[in-house]
């Protein structure tokens, strides 16, 4: 019982220690404006922001990308999931993870919504997908 207990333990620590949990906006690039309404790419590790408003909502992190490579026939879809951090002014800081093709691929914070639609590239058996090559292909709008 003691040895499930410990195995239970290691596994729960484990998952906190996924890439990116721990950065901070002031790691991420903001050079580009939060634009409401328009389909927009974001890479890995950038911010879109309200500079007058100091919100920013930055591409966190791929927690896991098991989607079918282009160049395979899979039974399963498979998915990825994503996290991103909310940074609102006069707020705590908000992780969420949003997930592509799922019923998951949305949220709202602090009224913002954001919708991913995409990840960018997909996979492929040729070529390892680095994370600095990732890109998001998301929505902002307002949330209610």
């Amino acid at each position: 019982m003691k040895a499930i207990l410990f195995v239970v333990s290691l596994f729960l620590v484990n998952m906190g220690c996924e890439k990116g949990s721990d950065a901070t906006v002031s790691e991420f690039t903001h050079d580009k404006d939060i634009i409401l309404n328009d389909t927009i790419y974001i890479g890995y590790g950038q911010c879109i922001s309200d500079f007058e408003k100091q919100d920013a909502i930055c591409f966190d992190s791929v927690l896991s990308d098991s989607r079918c490579p282009e160049d395979v026939v899979c039974v399963w879809a498979g998915e990825a999931i994503v996290r991103f951090r909310f940074e609102i002014h006069g707020h705590a800081p908000v992780l969420v993870n949003l997930h592509v093709e799922t019923p998951d691929h949305d949220t709202i914070v602090y009224g913002y919504k954001l919708t991913l639609f995409d990840l960018l590239p997909h996979p492929n058996t040729k070529n390892e997908t680095l994370p600095v090559n990732y890109r998001a292909r998301i929505l902002v709008t307002r949330g209610e």
